[in-house]
């Protein structure tokens, strides 16, 4: 047997081979891939009493053999063959017989970057870090007041500039290689450079991004109604997250698509990956700037962590957005407020309301209300706190006005040409009729999943998936006594530091205890799932710290004995608060962590809190960026996105032979990745994501509605053939997920023409039983697919 696994870039060969003679034995193997051998050396042995039965050789029960071996950067992607050499001790090698199957590997390949690709990515890497290292010693060592503060604009323009490298060179960390390899029926120029695809983020490589890709293969472009999906079409408005790019006005609040509409496929690609991940650095680093006026170093670390963390990188960048457009709506109004002329007010009015409209565009109650609970209180402190210096004048209520305008112009839009399918949504049984929860029911270790990331992201965890497993390094003792301590230095109370304190205490209330059942579902606490929180939580310690270093002026303090002792103290007690909730993780969990690894985590989480008290800001921003970007970014790969994907030329030309009517679409039948592949390369399909219900189809299949608990939701719809027993119907419905729909067929039985399509497609081992159905004729096939063409036949 031989497995390539491209996620991890690794090949598996197992096999069999015994020596005729009983004094010559096996000792090693060599293995082929193409023209390089990429193994020489012992195998592990395995007991084969299969062999042993059909040979009668007892002495050949230990000739079993397995290999496992990580692949060269510089194998070619492509078809490769493959050839085991099998050494004897006695210096003889011998070709080992392998089956038609084993016999050649298709190959994601990792080809490393050309020289001035690397040159350009390690510019984008190294122009921020210089730029954070020498701006502020060149600002000291320079005469010339404006030298310190232009220099947090020129270290803005360096991060715009990496972004604008990674998109010039057309990198992404997307795993769409996955979805290329698993189809096997479509070429094209990806390559993956370094790290290993993420099989987990299926909702990226499997759904978004083939998705977005759909739209610039649809004709014409970018359409609000992509009918390569289903007989009735995909309305493209109601994808959330970043969106899809869709020829719409509303596109002005999706930011992250724009790519697509002024470059090629892949530095669209390259866009559509990075934007999140500096958007939402920006607005952090914005934000801690104009609030909390926090160094702008110091800011760059805490925004890196929060932008670029486990639970960001995780689930492919899509918390980094949703953060973005809130805090961009708080720096456009504090611009707005701000304003001493019109033309700045209407500018900064209209970004809020683009912004305010991108945020409600994303989509996904469960991180928007949680964030919304945070931000909307904070930004009504903060009013408050600033009462005495606003003045509402002409540029003001300008600003404003282009704000509300914008937002209702953008969101009306978006309304009048989404509210159908909204429609659709809202009467499904999930997502629309989801119960709602009452929280209380997250475990006491959810305070050091971030501390456990660096182990359950990139291990094997019955538990937790390893986008569940990123979260954040949480210091919610230490900060809370630096609140306590910045409210008695003061000798007073604030409004921004009660409303960050009370919403942490409210999520932890929450997440811990619970809310009634009633108040949870009219304050729409209920749609947030206490799993996705992370974000809301991370942010809103992220800002009390910016609160704290603003609120607590007087340094000379930090370094009083009582302090220093206090910090000791803290310090002391989160360390054992970690290693007390390390001990009472599940068992499961508890085997993932390396024993050093739990004490190295406890002293480090302990460290960090007593450089939070004693005031030491700049080394607390760097250990703590360091432990985060340490931990997140090994779990991107990097990958040249492609310039096109193209179907194989066999089988485009059998569909388009089989497709004499427009608008003629094909079933696909058993292969997950085809139904999700073929419409991103322009076929439209029967069955593949489907946001709302296919309506046309399942009206008639089930017309009564009878089965409609199982099919009127978001699915992912498969097509299975599987006899079924002659009292049923030529078909059933179920739904293994919550997400999914599988449709099987009787493939004996079955008449084609109830999907009205006009072509099927299916692997092998389908084919064969389809290859019976008196609807279905021959029409065309290759090594892994088969296209029938559906006889025209009266409808039953």
């Amino acid at each position: 047997m031989v497995r390539y696994l491209p996620a991890t870039h690794e090949l598996f060969v197992s096999g069999w081979a015994g020596s005729t003679q009983p004094n010559v034995f096996v000792t090693s193997a060599r293995i082929d891939v193409g023209a390089a051998t990429v193994y020489r050396g012992r195998m592990l042995p395995i007991e084969r009493p299969d062999v042993v039965a059909n040979t009668g050789r007892n002495d050949w029960l230990p000739s079993g053999f397995q290999v496992q071996v990580g692949l060269p950067t510089s194998l070619p992607s492509g078809e490769q063959p493959i050839a085991v050499w099998i050494r004897l001790s006695n210096g003889i090698e011998f070709l080992l017989s392998a089956t038609k199957a084993t016999q050649s590997i298709q190959i994601t390949g990792q080809t490393p970057p050309s020289r001035g690709i690397m040159l350009m990515l390690l510019a984008a890497i190294l122009a921020p870090l210089l730029a954070l290292l020498t701006l502020s010693r060149i600002a000291a060592w320079s005469p010339r007041p404006w030298v310190a503060t232009y220099a947090p604009s020129l270290f803005g323009l360096t991060v715009l500039f990496s972004f604008s490298i990674l998109v010039a060179t057309g990198t992404t960390g997307s795993s769409l290689p996955l979805l290329l390899h698993e189809a096997r029926i479509a070429q094209s120029d990806t390559a993956r450079w370094l790290g290993d695809l993420r099989p987990i983020r299926s909702d990226e490589w499997e759904v978004i991004t083939p998705m977005a890709i759909s739209q610039s293969t649809h004709t014409p472009p970018f359409p609000m109604v992509n009918r390569h999906y289903g007989a009735d079409g995909q309305n493209m408005m109601v994808i959330g997250m970043t969106g899809v790019p869709v020829w719409h006005i509303s596109s002005l609040a999706k930011p992250a698509t724009w790519g697509f509409f002024l470059f090629d496929l892949r530095y669209a690609l390259a866009w559509y990956w990075w934007f999140p991940f500096f958007a939402c650095f920006t607005a952090v680093w914005l934000l801690l700037q104009r609030f909390f006026a926090m160094d702008w170093r110091q800011a760059a670390g805490w925004s890196a962590s929060l932008a670029l963390a486990p639970y960001s990188v995780g689930f492919s960048g899509w918390p980094a957005y949703t953060v973005f457009f809130p805090l961009l709506c708080m720096v456009a109004m504090e611009r707005v407020l701000h304003s001493q002329r019109m033309a700045n007010g209407l500018a900064w009015g209209g970004l809020l309301g683009t912004a305010l409209t991108g945020y409600v565009l994303t989509l996904y109650p469960a991180w928007q209300i949680a964030l919304a609970y945070l931000l909307a209180p904070l930004a009504l402190a903060w009013l408050w706190q600033q009462r005495s210096i606003l003045r509402f004048q002409s540029a003001q209520w300008a600003g404003l006005a282009a704000s509300l305008g914008m937002t209702v112009f953008l969101l009306g839009s978006w309304w009048l040409d989404a509210q159908e399918a909204v429609h659709w949504v809202r009467e499904t049984v999930y997502p629309g009729r989801r119960t709602t929860g009452a929280g209380g029911d997250i475990d006491p270790w959810f305070l050091i999943k971030g501390l456990m990331s660096p182990a359950t992201m990139y291990g094997p965890s019955p538990l937790m998936n390893p986008s569940d497993a990123g979260s954040f390094i949480f210091l919610f003792i230490p900060t809370t006594v630096c609140a306590l301590l910045a409210w008695w230095h003061r000798r007073k109370l604030d409004t921004i530091g009660i409303a960050l304190l009370g919403y942490t205490a409210l999520a932890f209330l929450y997440l811990f205890m619970g809310m009634d059942a009633t108040v949870a579902r009219l304050s729409l606490w209920g749609m947030v799932p206490t799993y996705r929180i992370d974000i809301a939580l991370a942010l809103a310690q992220v800002l009390t710290i910016g609160w704290v270093v603003h609120a607590r002026p007087d340094v000379s303090l930090a370094s009083a004995p009582p302090i220093k002792n206090l910090a000791i103290a803290i310090g002391v007690l989160t360390a054992a608060l970690g290693w007390y909730l390390f001990q009472k993780l599940p068992t499961l969990i508890a085997m993932e962590i390396p024993p050093p690894m739990v004490w190295i985590s406890c002293l480090g989480w302990g460290g960090l809190g007593y450089l939070l008290i004693v005031r030491q800001y700049g080394l607390l921003a760097f250990l703590f960026c360091l432990w985060t970007l340490s931990t997140s970014l090994p779990f991107n790969p990097l990958v040249h996105a492609p310039t096109r994907i193209a179907l194989d030329p066999a089988l485009s030309a059998s569909l388009q032979e089989s497709h004499t009517a427009p608008r003629a679409m094909t079933a696909v039948v058993g292969e997950r990745a085809w139904s999700m592949l073929l419409p991103a390369a322009g076929v439209p399909v029967l069955n593949s994501v489907h946001y709302h219900p296919p309506r046309t189809l399942w009206k008639d299949l089930d017309p009564t509605g009878e089965h409609a608990a199982l099919h009127n939701r978001y699915q992912r719809l498969f097509l299975r053939v599987q006899a079924l027993p002659s009292e049923t119907t030529a078909y059933r419905i179920h739904t293994p997920r919550l997400d999914e729909v599988v449709l099987t067929l009787d493939p004996d039985h079955f008449d084609f023409n109830r999907l009205k399509v006009h072509t099927v497609i299916a692997g092998p081992a389908d084919s064969a039983l389809l290859s019976r159905n008196a609807s279905l004729e021959h029409a065309g096939s290759g090594p892994d697919w088969t296209v029938f063409k559906v006889r025209p036949g009266k409808n039953p």
